[in-house]
C-alpha cells in the first residue's frame, strides 16, 4: 500500500499525471505538503486529471513536520524519491510496507531538511545523458516497482492480476 506525497509541486500538468499514476497504480492518500493554501486545480486545468483528483482521498500539510507527524502516528514509512549518493536504488528497496512516496519541487526536488526526516531515499538508476527525469515519469516507474515487486495475487475490477 503506497501514499502520494506532492512537496511543494507547482506545475498542474505533472500533478495530473501522478495523479492518474497513483489512481491506476491503486494509491491510498494523495497528500499535499509545504502549500498554504491547500493546493486546488484551477477552472482552466481540468483537462489534466482534475476529476481523478476530485475522486482521491487528500490531505493537506502546510508544515513538513505535520506530515512526519502523521506518517509516523499512522505506522508509515516516509521514502523520497530523489538522486542523492546515498539513495537506494529503487529495485533493490522492499516495498512490503506502507510507506509514503514523497516527489519534490521540479526546479530544486526536496529540501536537504525534509531529506534528514524520511525513513528511505530511493532513486532510480539512470544511464544515459539525461541529469534527471520528469518527476511525472519517476513517480510513474516508483509506482509501478511498488506493485511490479508484490508476491500477492489482487483481484481489480473483477480481473486477476499477479505482479510476479
Amino acid at each position: 500500500m503506497f501514499h502520494t506525497i506532492f512537496y511543494q509541486l507547482k506545475d498542474p500538468k505533472n500533478i495530473g499525471m501522478i495523479i492518474r499514476s497513483h489512481v491506476a497504480f491503486n494509491g491510498q492518500k494523495v497528500i499535499f505538503a509545504g502549500y498554504n493554501p491547500p493546493y486546488s486545480f484551477k477552472k482552466k486545468e481540468k483537462a489534466f486529471s482534475r476529476s481523478l483528483f476530485q475522486q482521491c482521498d487528500k490531505l493537506h500539510f502546510k508544515l513538513s513536520g505535520d506530515m512526519f507527524c502523521w506518517a509516523k502516528e499512522n505506522t508509515i514509512k516516509t521514502i523520497a524519491v530523489e538522486i542523492t549518493p546515498e539513495a537506494e536504488i529503487i529495485s533493490k528497496f522492499d516495498f512490503s510496507q506502507e510507506v509514503a512516496l514523497i516527489f519534490g519541487n521540479e526546479s530544486h526536488g526536496l529540501p536537504e531538511e525534509v531529506l534528514k526526516q524520511c525513513d528511505h531515499v530511493v532513486r532510480i538508476p539512470q544511464f544515459g545523458g539525461v541529469g534527471s527525469l520528469n518527476v511525472a515519469i519517476s513517480a510513474s516507474i516508483v509506482m509501478y516497482e511498488i506493485n511490479r515487486t508484490r508476491t500477492d495475487l489482487k483481484k481489480v475490477n473483477g480481473r486477476m492480476y499477479h505482479f510476479r
